[in-house]
């Protein structure tokens, strides 16, 4: 049976599921619906209408119709560019995101909680691009901000304890994605993915127990995307492994498999299944997820060369 591989595992968790540069990761983390809309601009009310609904790209196409018509109030310039950067992320397309976000800030806005969310907007797509360190400076500006909306603020400090994380700072992950859950109980989603973050942190300290019981209540808050449900999945799969009970980790993973349209989540979990099949004896089948994780990423992606490391530490070639 292979040795010594959950741990190797786990620090792999959070740089293909949560701290991705591309696709809807972990990440696909929900944005928050605070948002402020002008009652006498029927392009900016239809927008935030649609980024409440999810209708991200229609929200794209109403935001350019109130920054096209140049409104000379900061503030609903800001807002409309705050709004459409959201939209933005949603949609996978982080530089744009990332542009809009420092139009808004660049305006520098009288409204605090317009400044701060934008700050918030730009940290969720620095981090998808891998730019975790800026990605934390941005959200330590919003969370200094002290925005009246709660829901920015705990989104800022999500978005930190995930960057944290994939810097191996997993003590100040912790610190962050608690203080995420204790600022918001309204919103369903965001919580989910902030009790995931600390499950991910959790984790890597090697604290599997509570790690098991975040992942759980990640779960059971059924988040809206699959993808942050099968994320929540993964977590309490690894969870479940380094407690050494495989049988149930793979259930689990196997869940994070069916759920999640991210490839990096579901080669992850191939992996957590074959290293539990491994332990329950079953190496024939382990082999045989192993290779399924060889057919998913490219010979260059971590998770491939952890693949090909477990192959042949059991004994087999690609």
């Amino acid at each position: 049976m292979c040795r010594n591989v959950g741990a190797m595992l786990v620090v792999f968790a959070l740089v293909a599921s949560a701290c991705s540069g591309g696709g809807r990761e972990t990440q696909a983390l929900s944005i928050p619906d605070q948002v402020v809309d002008d009652p006498d601009d029927g392009a900016a009310t239809d927008g935030v209408a649609m980024l409440e609904s999810g209708r991200w790209a229609d929200a794209v196409t109403a935001f350019d119709q109130v920054i096209d018509l140049e409104p000379s109030d900061v503030g609903t310039l800001a807002l409309a560019y705050v709004n459409r950067s959201q939209a933005l992320n949603q949609l996978g397309r982080a530089e744009e995101a990332i542009a809009d976000a420092t139009a808004a800030i660049d305006l520098e806005p009288s409204d605090l909680q317009i400044l701060a969310e934008a700050y918030a907007s730009r940290s969720f797509a620095l981090r998808r691009l891998g730019r975790r360190e800026d990605s934390i400076a941005d959200a330590t500006v919003a969370i200094n901000l002290q925005p009246a909306a709660t829901e920015i603020l705990a989104w800022a400090h999500l978005n930190r304890s995930l960057a944290y994380s994939a810097l191996g700072r997993f003590e100040d992950a912790v610190s962050d994605a608690t203080a995420s859950i204790d600022l918001q109980s309204f919103n369903s989603n965001l919580l989910a993915n902030s009790y995931a973050a600390r499950s991910l942190a959790l984790n890597e300290l090697g604290r599997a127990e509570e790690a098991l019981a975040d992942a759980t209540e990640a779960i059971d808050l059924e988040p809206d995307a699959p993808e942050d449900l099968a994320f929540a999945y993964l977590n309490r799969s690894i969870a479940l492994h380094l407690m050494g009970r495989p049988e149930e980790s793979i259930v689990d993973a196997t869940e994070a498999i069916n759920l999640s349209p991210d490839t990096n989540i579901v080669a992850h979990a191939h992996i957590y299944r074959a290293t539990s099949l491994d332990a329950l004896g079953e190496t024939d089948e382990a082999v045989v997820e192993l290779h399924i994780v060889l057919g998913l990423v490219p010979p260059t992606h971590e998770l491939y060369r952890i693949a090909a490391g477990v192959l042949a530490e059991l004994g087999f070639s690609e």
